[in-house]
């Protein structure tokens, strides 16, 4: 069976029927226009969808294991749930999307903006956030193990019993975070600013490079 094309997909995704459950495995749907459509458990294994428009899309519990989706809109899109296992979201816009318990395990979000993102329980182990801007968002209880974490820019972000077990955080802004009870232990930390930021009962690593705290609320962590 051939895979759909963009302009199928568009004139599907208007329609009653929409795109629920539909089969875009390997489809190039680059730059299509699916803002606010309905893709809530769409099979999207492999698809093309560089610089594609899905701002405020429903992609609940979605598969898109290994898709492209380099520059897309992704605005206050719902991705709950969703296999984004090994997809590549480079310079993405993900700004207030949900991606509450979504599966992200090595995904590429190098560059992406999750700005106000809510991605409690999320998935991210070995992911690339390199670049990443995160300013206030919500990675409560979120698996980041091994994870990168370079120049990221996220003041005011929620870390709160995050397992950043083995990540890699250099150069990054994490003013005003929240990371009482993560889990940094054997996390690679250097030059981290982590100015009015509270690590309540986090275990941190042995060693901080070059890091910036206050240490009137840091106090309560554990070393």
């Amino acid at each position: 069976m051939n895979a759909m094309t963009r302009a199928q997909a568009e004139q599907k995704a208007s329609s009653s029927e929409g795109l629920e459950r539909a089969d875009l495995r390997g489809a190039d749907l680059s730059q299509a226009s699916l803002a606010g459509k309905n893709l809530r458990r769409a099979e999207m294994d492999g698809a093309n969808l560089e610089g594609a428009k899905l701002s405020s899309a429903d992609l609940t519990s979605a598969s898109l294991r290994e898709a492209f989706l380099e520059g897309a809109d992704l605005r206050n899109a719902v991705l709950a749930k969703a296999d984004l296992d090994g997809a590549v979201l480079r310079r993405a816009n993900l700004a207030g999307a949900d991606l509450r318990r979504a599966n992200l395990e090595g995904a590429n979000l190098e560059g992406a903006n999750l700005e106000g993102a809510n991605m409690k329980y999320a998935q991210l182990d070995s992911a690339n956030l390199g670049g990443a801007l995160l300013p206030q968002a919500n990675l409560a209880q979120a698996d980041l193990s091994e994870a990168y974490l370079g120049a990221v820019r996220a003041p005011g972000v929620i870390l709160s019993r995050a397992c950043l077990r083995g990540a890699k955080i250099e150069e990054a802004d994490l003013r005003g975070a929240n990371l009482d009870e993560a889990v940094l232990a054997l996390a690679v930390m250097k030059t981290v600013d982590l100015r009015g930021a509270s690590l309540v009962e986090a275990d941190l690593p042995r060693s901080i490079s070059g890091a910036r705290i206050s240490a009137e609320r840091s106090s309560g962590g554990r070393t």
